[in-house]
């Protein structure tokens, strides 16, 4: 039976892809500024009585099996279906509008969103060429575009390099979808796309960009809250370090649900704390997430304070996992003007082995700079690639927007 007329469902718009200009970013709880700078003055001045729930020396990182085993890198869920009904609709159009469509993503997205979209469907995955052909000028030919299903091309980062004999094989695929009459939808890391449309002018060739909706402290507590319950793993209740708080404890506004205990919105800030630091990235968050988690230490030299309330506070847990604050990283001083270099580049191209960062920035070597960004934590190295790790995108772009570099764009 259908509601009358005159009464609202409470049910959500469903969450689509959105045109890029219309990215939301989460903000930051002012409440949670204006603490931050009282307290690093209070714990510059004043030695504070008040004796957190655990304090971050009492705890230790959870291993790297465990947290494989509770929050392990979640498949994209919501994003996925957000992205099947964007596109259901014109991949079902036996002559649509535009046969393009191009989403437009941030950096740190590690497993390939649209590389699992396109598997999902069993669509067509077109493969960049190597990137040692795109440095000698001689990229392999590209092949026949044309068939039938769609076409996804998901990283158009990896068809180029910012290096003067690095861009036929972009051009040629221009070129080629420019002319495609088939279902065909491109992938592109956000700054790329923001270098490629100053370089290349590719935004006048190519439909106009979309992203998905930022996850704000809603989104995230919906995902990691399927997570915590996700029938493979241990039922996980995770709490603030610092107050015992359930983090994921909430009614769906952003607020604590008063269901005893003892959450309330501007003591369980957490999730809009994380959101507003990650940009509302999903994989950003996920990994200042993770890394935020700890066990606590079975050790006699927790007081007896802190234990009973620790004892109290986590009765009918299963289990239970603590989350600290989130860790500040800082650039090496004595390498910052190249290391602003080599994330940009990073960034830019996603990831580059060392001969590929020399040959687009040929006056930054990785012998000094790169170590120095991966003690630093800014960097990781897979194999012989490197790229910045997500948990460091934040501090990466601040850096980069203070020292004046272009910025990608949502």
């Amino acid at each position: 039976m259908s509601p009358p007329h005159d009464q609202e469902t409470n049910e959500p718009e469903p969450v689509t892809f959105n045109p890029i200009g219309n990215y939301e970013l989460p903000k930051m709880p002012t409440v949670h500024a204006l603490r931050r700078y009282w307290t690093l003055v209070r714990d510059k001045f004043v030695q504070s009585e008040d004796e957190p729930m655990l304090a971050d020396d009492r705890l230790q990182r959870a291993t790297p099996k465990r947290l494989d085993d509770i929050v392990g890198l979640p498949p994209y869920g919501s994003l996925l279906d957000e992205l099947d009904r964007t596109l259901d609709g014109w991949c079902n159009e036996a002559r649509p509008a535009a046969w393009l469509q191009l989403v437009v993503l941030p950096p740190g997205d590690r497993s390939g969103l649209l590389a699992a979209w396109a598997d999902r469907h069993d669509h067509q995955l077109l493969s960049p060429p190597g990137r040692a052909q795109l440095l000698a000028g001689q990229p392999d030919e590209l092949p026949d575009l044309q068939g039938d299903g769609v076409l996804v091309i998901p990283e158009l980062e990896r068809w180029f390099l910012r290096h003067r004999h690095a861009l036929q094989a972009l051009r040629a695929l221009l070129v080629g979808v420019g002319q495609l009459q088939r279902h065909c939808v491109i992938g592109c890391n956000s700054w790329a796309w923001s270098y490629l449309s100053r370089a290349l002018a590719v935004d006048r060739v190519l439909p106009t960009a979309m992203t998905f909706k930022a996850f704000d402290a809603d989104r995230l507590r919906e995902w990691f809250g399927r997570l915590a319950t996700d029938e493979r793993s241990p039922t996980m209740t995770f709490r603030l370090a610092e107050s015992g708080h359930d983090v994921l404890a909430g009614d769906g506004n952003g607020n604590g649900n008063g269901n005893g205990n003892g959450n309330s919105g501007e003591e369980n800030g957490y999730l809009k704390r994380l959101a507003a630091r990650s940009f509302g990235i999903p994989w950003v968050a996920w990994h200042l997430w993770r890394q935020s988690l700890r066990t606590e230490l079975e050790s006699d030299e927790v007081s007896g304070k802190v234990a009973e309330n620790v004892r109290k506070t986590t009765d009918g847990d299963t289990h239970t996992l603590w989350v600290i604050d989130f860790e500040e990283l800082t650039l090496p001083p004595r390498h910052l003007a190249d290391a602003l270099l080599v994330l940009h580049a990073l960034l830019l191209h996603g990831q580059l082995t060392g001969a590929e960062l020399r040959a687009v920035l040929p006056n930054v070597g990785e012998i000094d700079t790169v170590p120095a960004l991966m003690h630093a934590g800014f960097v990781a190295r897979e194999g012989d690639d490197f790229h910045v790790r997500p948990a460091a995108y934040p501090p990466a772009r601040q850096a980069l927007a203070s020292a004046g570099y272009p910025l990608d764009r949502l």
